[in-house]
């Protein structure tokens, strides 16, 4: 592990730090803003809600020709791009009036946060490791766990002292200022080379068409156990955007102290980065199938703890839980996609599964705002989306009966 990183210390500081300062558009860090907002602009919660939700299926449409995009320019353009879009998304997030003001904001740093910047990195990834190609997706993912551990820290420090429109306008600075030179810098110095793996990550043993073969959209979307992956890949950030978007009621629902949510989302972030680097060597030696089956039980076991609630220490069992299931989903599924359809075209295919995902993401915390705004049982709602996630942890099992290159290593 250690010459890896030694060798490939630029490219991993690359994907780092984009994955850590895309927070800004992910729910982890928007939840702690969600009151103050509603409250300022006088947005009911399931208003607001709606809106996200809205903002997230529509930023989701975008992801494939995002996705080509990636696949056709060259990556300091795209950087570029996307990194000054998400400083605009910022700066409209912290400007906004009024509902439609504030979906524009929340629509670009959807897109970009959550997105584009994310699958950026992801694409360039796989297209330049195969044979360390979980390794290193749990390394660059160690971003998230690195945003998860600083951000809400700082978020609460700036909302705090001077308001969420101020800490907007500050994560749209430091994008520009800080983000953009560090990321181009460290992409130059990686000499990372379009569309080629760096030295010795070509597996010459991959001589079957099963394994060889780039499969463009079009051949994607014919395949049936696309969709049934789809769907496995979407419950990460389904269920957890819904759990953290409506933290503060499901805290109260179990009369959790909040105060103590901060401790467990530092005990997530730091079972997140264990998780992450422990299981890409395992991915790369016994493929992606059994880890892919134990993070969804993972995520079921963490919903059904928030459905039944208990002592203040379950809260950190909770997050450790999902901190566990969400360290292991990017290295899975960045090594479960490239092993079914190719490298060649995965930004635009990852950009489609993103449409998926991100659009099925956005219904995350409406569900929970409805029952809240109308009454309706919180807790019975969360032991029903624990079983039902428990019960979806066999699709991988299932696939991979008829579709053995999902297990390729």
């Amino acid at each position: 592990m250690f010459p890896l990183i030694k060798q490939h210390r630029h490219i991993i500081g690359f994907g780092i730090v984009m994955i850590s300062f895309s927070a800004p558009g992910q729910t982890f860090l928007i939840s702690w803003f969600v009151s103050p907002i509603f409250n300022e602009l006088e947005i009911s919660r399931s208003m607001f809600a709606g809106m996200y939700s809205l903002a997230t299926l529509s930023a989701s449409l975008l992801l494939n020709p995002m996705g080509r995009v990636i696949d056709k320019y060259k990556p300091s353009s795209v950087v570029t791009f996307v990194v000054m879009s998400m400083a605009i998304g910022c700066f409209c997030v912290a400007t906004a009036s009024n509902y439609w003001g504030l979906f524009i904001g929340f629509f670009i740093v959807r897109l970009f946060g959550q997105g584009v910047m994310v699958l950026s990195v992801s694409s360039l990834i796989i297209k330049s490791f195969h044979k360390n190609r979980g390794k290193m997706m749990g390394l660059i993912t160690l971003g998230y766990s690195l945003s998860e551990l600083i951000y809400p820290g700082v978020a609460l420090f700036l909302l705090y002292q001077f308001g969420w429109r101020t800490s907007y306008l500050l994560f749209s600075a430091s994008n520009i200022i800080i983000l953009l030179p560090i990321a181009l810098w460290l992409l130059k110095k990686s000499h990372y080379k379009m569309n080629t793996y760096f030295e010795n990550e070509f597996i010459k043993e991959e001589t079957t068409e099963s394994t060889r073969k780039n499969y463009i959209l079009g051949e994607t979307i014919k395949e049936p156990s696309f969709y049934f992956i789809v769907i496995a890949a979407c419950l990460p950030p389904v269920i957890m955007t819904g759990l953290l978007f409506h933290q503060e009621s499901i805290f109260n629902l179990n009369a959790w102290p909040i105060g103590l949510s901060a401790t467990g989302l530092a005990v997530y972030a730091i079972i997140k980065a264990l998780g992450a680097v422990l299981i890409g060597g395992i991915i790369d030696t016994h493929g992606p199938l059994w880890p892919f089956v134990t993070l969804i039980a993972l995520l079921g076991m963490g919903a059904l703890i928030n459905g039944l609630g208990g002592p203040n220490y379950m809260i950190f069992v909770y997050f450790a839980f999902v901190g566990l299931a969400l360290g292991i989903s990017a290295p899975v599924m960045n090594v479960v996609w490239p092993n079914l359809y190719g490298t060649l075209h995965i930004g635009s295919i990852k950009g489609f599964i993103g449409t998926f995902r991100n659009g099925l993401t956005a219904l995350g915390p409406l569900p929970i705002a409805l029952a809240i705004d109308y009454g309706y049982s919180l807790r019975s709602l969360l032991i029903i989306t624990a079983i039902s996630v428990l019960l979806l942890s066999v699709l991988p099992l299932l696939v991979n009966a008829t579709n053995k290159r999902l297990n390729y290593h």
